[in-house]
């Protein structure tokens, strides 16, 4: 099924990333909020802006990446791949759907902002552990940029969420650490296993984006009608 196009992974001592931790303070500083703070609805519609950002670039070169390593598209190798889920990134735990669906107002309308600037924080976190790891290893050839650049877009969102936090004056949800990932899968040697956890990564980030994009969609509109009354 895989079409695996890189090298076997040659590091035997280290085989994941030290140093910073680039989702903790992502800013590189503590972040204030404004003065006065924003409203809801302008916070709700930048934070949307940047989760479209990083949706559409994920979307530039996904396709190819399953149709290179799985010669099939992004939604056929989601289908194929549905069973596996990793729980330590908790999509599949605080998020009801799947990548390519989207959920109603109603279910949006049962949730709180506040609390789900905390939640999309804690779940950023823990898929940018993953994605640091894909970005460490260096051994796709072909994705290796596509991996770095996402890195740091998703950097600059995660930075930009702590400016939404401190506006409400909220702390970022409980850092997680690199230990949430378990070894097994940062010491994998085959480039096709390799894709395959990758892949696993990718389509829980994919499908955290959407949700959250359409969430603070939902945010924007209700906060700007329920302030003009």
């Amino acid at each position: 099924m895989s079409s695996p196009v890189t090298g076997d992974l040659s590091r035997s001592t280290r085989v994941g990333p030290e140093g910073p931790e680039f989702w903790i303070q992502p800013c590189g500083y503590t972040v204030e909020g404004n003065i006065p703070p924003y409203p809801d609805s302008v916070l709700a519609g930048d934070y949307k802006s940047y989760l479209q950002m990083d949706l559409l670039y994920l979307e530039q070169w996904l396709g190819n990446f399953c149709q290179d390593k799985f010669l099939m598209s992004f939604a056929d190798q989601v289908k194929s791949d549905e069973a596996y889920r990793y729980d330590w990134l908790q999509v599949n735990t605080v998020i009801p759907k799947k990548p390519g669906q989207h959920l109603t107002a109603s279910h949006y309308s049962q949730q709180q902002f506040s609390a789900m600037l905390t939640q999309s924080s804690n779940i950023f976190q823990r898929i940018a552990i993953g994605w640091e790891q894909m970005e460490y290893e260096k051994t796709d050839s072909m994705y290796k940029d596509y991996f770095t650049s996402a890195k740091f877009r998703m950097k600059t969102t995660l930075c930009q969420l702590d400016g939404y936090l401190a506006d409400k004056k909220m702390s970022p949800a409980p850092n997680p650490t690199r230990s949430i990932m378990p070894n097994e899968l940062r010491s994998i040697t085959s480039a096709s296993q390799r894709d395959q956890r990758n892949f696993r990564i990718i389509k829980e980030y994919v499908n955290a984006l959407e949700y959250y994009v359409d969430a603070f969609n939902y945010f924007e509109t209700a906060s700007a009608q329920k302030s003009s009354l």
